[in-house]
């Protein structure tokens, strides 16, 4: 072949193999979409203790556990609202209010007749599962969050379009859904999307879920 042709084509090459794999879609920093996924995948890893529904339900355990510390004898209230929501099937309330009236009636001597109503009751109540179809709330809490927060970090060090790819780049949320997806759990960039813009409605949803309003 003509050695000028060769010289022509090997041009053509290089000016394409200096495009493709680092120009279309890639941050400022021309770092390669598998190193982004890489590093996602990283913080996967740090993060994936509290990405499982159990971590979801041992926050929400706290929780009504802090509650019901404060309530200590003197509010019945608080008692009878978290019994409530464990004869409601909320196994978070359940275990929380169970470990307190053994407790409660183990230790105290001096407690309520309404107060001491509640706990035994609880106390030979069988565990429950959770209200059908409105278990996923308190299940992917902490998994949402750690989402949030990945894809806050991948726009914080890349500089990435946050919720949204383009022709030219793709989003953060893209990215994680990617990490999230290879790790099996199955995320597209509009999932990941909804679950951060949904945000400033965690608590919210969370309130909806223990109250018996939440479907989703």
């Amino acid at each position: 072949m003509d050695p000028r042709a060769l010289a022509m084509m090997k041009r053509t090459k290089d000016k394409r193999e200096t495009w493709l794999p680092v120009g279309a879609g890639l941050p400022a920093r021309f770092e390669a979409e598998e190193t982004i996924i890489r590093t996602i995948d990283h913080w996967y890893d740090l993060f994936s203790a509290v990405l499982t529904p159990e971590a979801g339900q041992r926050v929400v355990h706290h929780k009504f556990e802090l509650k019901l510390a404060a309530a200590g004898k003197e509010n019945p209230e608080t008692i009878a609202i978290i019994v409530a929501l464990a004869e409601a099937g909320h196994r978070s309330a359940y275990f929380a209010a169970r470990d307190y009236a053994a407790k409660f009636l183990e230790h105290e001597s001096n407690i309520p007749a309404q107060v001491r109503a509640y706990l035994i009751r609880l106390l030979y109540m069988p565990p429950p599962t959770h209200p059908q179809s409105r278990g996923e709330v308190v299940d992917h809490l902490t998994r949402d969050i750690g989402i949030m927060v990945m894809v806050d970090l991948a726009v914080e060090r890349w500089s990435l379009p946050k919720l949204n790819s383009s022709q030219r780049r793709k989003s953060a949320a893209y990215f994680v859904a990617v990490v999230f997806t290879r790790r099996g759990i199955k995320l597209t960039e509009r999932q990941v999307r909804r679950i951060y813009q949904q945000r400033p409605q965690l608590a919210q949803r969370l309130a909806k879920f223990l109250l018996g309003d939440e479907t989703i």
